[in-house]
């Protein structure tokens, strides 16, 4: 059975995250996953999600997560405002068989989900931003879909993805591109943009398992 690194990034945790993950620890436990949790906090999110990999500035560019001392399969990294179920859960580890970064989805607002499905800087020079999928755009009789990035809330890879990677994982240059007004754009790239960027350039895809919706926790769970 697989041995799992759990991370949270954050240090504030609803009552209702604490009773789904207290569920899912026992569900995960009895089915026989080996689980390890991490939690780690900074005010900067990059920083919290590099130091949920063990990562330290001081250990370079060719460091692994956690200085390459920890035995596990996969690292599963769950958003302190995400609802989730063991279920969901238990299948987004077991997805890594078949796709190395593997991730389920959630709403951004009432018709916005977080997958961002195609890199479309044509898109982004009319609106300012990348086309979020929707429910419209979600196809149902395909539950895996190749990303160009997706939200972190519920989010796994494998050690060998981990450690194809460079540090600073969540780091990724700017966005620049030349509009036709003779004017240019240029656009930093938020942690999980940055992340998914860097493992799409080590070689893998970006999946998410559409079955997976999870609840995100803001003033009501949408």
């Amino acid at each position: 059975m697989k041995k799992v690194i759990v991370a949270f990034p954050g240090r504030e945790y609803s009552g209702d995250f604490l009773m789904v993950w207290s569920e899912t620890l026992l569900a995960l436990t009895k089915e026989g996953y080996q689980i390890a949790l991490v939690n780690q906090y900074s005010s900067f999110v990059p920083f919290a999600r590099m130091k949920t990999l063990g990562l330290d500035v001081l250990r370079g560019k060719d460091q692994k997560p956690f200085d390459g001392k920890l035995d596990y399969d996969v690292w599963l990294t769950i958003d302190s405002d995400v609802i989730f179920t063991p279920k969901q859960v238990m299948e987004i580890i077991e997805d890594t068989d078949k796709h190395p970064v593997v991730s389920g989805m959630y709403r951004l607002g009432t018709t916005q989900y977080s997958p961002v499905q195609e890199w479309n800087t044509e898109y982004f020079k009319k609106n300012g931003y990348f086309e979020f999928m929707s429910k419209d755009s979600i196809d149902p009789n395909k539950k895996y879909i190749s990303v160009a990035y997706n939200g972190m809330g519920l989010f796994a890879c494998t050690k060998e993805v981990l450690e194809s990677l460079k540090y600073p994982y969540f780091h990724h240059p700017p966005i620049e591109l030349d509009l036709e007004d003779g004017n240019s754009v240029t656009e930093m790239v938020s942690e999980d943009v940055a992340f998914c960027r860097n493992i799409k350039e080590a070689g893998y895809d970006i999946t998410v398992n559409t079955n997976i919706v999870v609840g995100h926790e803001k003033k009501l769970i949408l």
